[in-house]
């Protein structure tokens, strides 16, 4: 239990001390202390900077390849309706295309029902 006491009571003193040498700084310290803290508080907000650009390229990125992939299927679904009504019995096959509203691939499918 002595050896703890002592411990304690030698931690107590560096802390004081410590603290004693932090106002007790020459303002040549001072100046520096604040431009370090000036230089990290300038790189914590780089880092955001950075770090907010590369969340809204990755947003781009996702956008991007999303319209990709719906101009993809959009392609591929007005080539292959009409390849698919021609192979296919007929009506029922095209009756769902038949709702498609205007637009190149409405057409198609317009003139692949009529030549059936």
């Amino acid at each position: 239990m002595k050896t703890t006491a002592h411990t304690m009571t030698v931690l107590s003193l560096a802390v004081m001390l410590g603290a004693g040498m932090a106002r007790a700084q020459t303002p040549e310290q001072q100046r520096q202390m604040e431009y370090e803290r000036q230089q990290r508080e300038y790189w914590r907000a780089q880092e955001q900077q950075r770090q907010e650009q590369q969340r809204q390229q990755q947003v781009m990125n996702e956008n991007a390849r999303r319209q990709q992939e719906e101009s993809r299927r959009a392609m591929q679904g007005s080539g292959q309706g009409a390849g698919q009504g021609g192979g296919m019995g007929g009506g029922p096959a095209l009756g769902g295309g038949a709702a498609v509203p205007g637009g190149a691939a409405g057409a198609q499918l317009e003139q692949a029902r009529q030549t059936w």
